[in-house]
């Protein structure tokens, strides 16, 4: 996905993004990913962001960026397998950003003009 990325091949990276969601929905399930498949769920939601937004498709890309917070925000399975050390929530963070996808947000909504939409995400990057 990311080699289809660097090569501007924008609907092939899309499908490597989806194939990969899918097998880790379809094989694991979403409660029985291990952290590291967990951070590349995120980063795939992300990236597939990325490419929508790239292609101009702003509720598609909303949408993914919303599903990458949802992992980092409240389905993550990091704290209960590797607790809930400082070290460990720095680590967690650094692969999961939140505040670069409200950006992204507010981004989104603004290009398709929901100006409310937009300080909702505004507020809650504030936070």
């Amino acid at each position: 996905a990311l080699m289809s990325r660097r090569h501007d091949n924008i609907q092939e990276a899309i499908a490597f993004c989806e194939q990969i969601l899918d097998v880790l929905g379809k094989k694991y399930g979403k409660d029985n990913l291990s952290t590291k498949q967990q951070i590349y769920q995120y980063k795939c939601h992300r990236l597939l962001g990325d490419l929508y937004l790239k292609s101009e498709q702003y509720a598609f890309a909303e949408s993914a960026y919303k599903q990458a917070l949802k992992i980092s925000e409240t389905e993550n399975n990091f704290y209960v397998k590797l607790g809930k050390d400082d070290c460990f929530e720095q680590v967690f963070f650094m692969c999961m950003p939140q505040q670069p996808l409200y950006r992204k947000l507010v981004r989104c909504a603004l290009q398709y003009g929901d100006d409310n939409v937009a300080r909702n995400y505004l507020e809650k990057m504030k936070g």
